[in-house]
């Protein structure tokens, strides 16, 4: 718990070759930016609270070590919001409780990023075998890299662009 703390710059070091993700919580009312980077990846589970966030930044992990990069789900939060997953981990993303617009850029690894809910966020993620669900009533703008994509959308008008690969879309009404 971190009551009163709007930054967190967090710094994860990892001396291992096959690859360390930490586990955290963080539970603050007043958290607006969360930076991530180093050498291991982080599961943060659910940010309790933290409904004023407005940017995650984890494009500073470097470990390619599978399994690694950033988990975090975000609680309803109340302004845009820009997250950025690792460069070249495997991310889980989940911003459905969000009330706002939230636009996700993941970078390569096998991505799973779920935004269900009624706004018009825009997700990119890159190559890989990604996992994209944003389902709800307006329209999104969806953008996965080569890989094997699977993306479940909703009713709205979404753009989605793929690359190369074996690719699943599904239109959930």
């Amino acid at each position: 718990s971190a009551p009163g703390i709007e930054i967190i710059n967090l710094t994860l070091s990892d001396d291992k070759t096959s690859g360390a993700n930490d586990t955290l919580s963080i539970a603050d009312t007043s958290l607006t930016t969360l930076k991530v980077s180093g050498s291991a990846g982080v599961t943060l589970g659910t940010l309790t609270g933290a409904t004023s966030l407005t940017s995650i930044d984890a494009s500073g992990i470097t470990t390619k070590a599978a399994n690694t990069g950033i988990s975090v789900t975000t609680d309803a939060l109340t302004s845009a919001a820009t997250i950025k997953g690792s460069s070249n981990g495997n991310d889980t993303i989940v911003a459905s409780a969000a009330t706002k617009v939230v636009t996700i850029t993941g970078g390569d690894g096998d991505s799973t990023v779920t935004v269900n809910n009624n706004n018009a966020n825009s997700i990119t993620v890159g190559k890989g075998n990604n996992t994209i669900s944003a389902v709800g009533t307006t329209g999104r703008t969806i953008t996965a890299g080569s890989g094997n994509n699977t993306i479940t959308t909703g009713s709205g008008m979404d753009t989605i662009v793929v690359g190369n690969a074996t690719n699943a879309i599904s239109i959930s009404q």
